[in-house]
């Protein structure tokens, strides 16, 4: 294990996440469960964030906003795992007109 001693002895590991926007969810996770991961808060998060983003239950920007990361660092995470970035057509034609509208200011 990464950590020492009694440091997470007695205590309750709280996650929140932000999913949808406004919907707020607290999840806790108790010391002994996040001992057996071997992973630290930071690390368990993104996990979570990688497999829901891998089952495409979550887009790219709410997996990234689950694992406390900007969208960049998290395609990087991916891109280290040689796990790929859903893109489809739908969102070709969502970032060309963004890039238009950029273009008209």
């Amino acid at each position: 294990m990464r950590r020492g001693g009694d440091q997470w002895t007695k205590r309750l590991l709280f996650l929140r996440l932000f999913m949808l926007g406004s919907v707020i969810m607290n999840i806790t996770i108790a010391d002994d469960i996040v001992q057996a991961t071997g992973l630290s808060p930071d690390e368990l998060l993104q996990e979570l964030a990688i497999t829901l983003f891998q089952q495409q239950r979550l887009t790219l920007e709410g997996a990234s906003r689950l694992a406390g990361m900007d969208q960049c660092s998290f395609q990087h995470l991916l891109a280290n795992r040689q796990i790929p970035i859903h893109y489809g057509s739908d969102d070709l034609v969502a970032d060309v007109a963004t890039l238009k509208q950029i273009g008209q200011r």
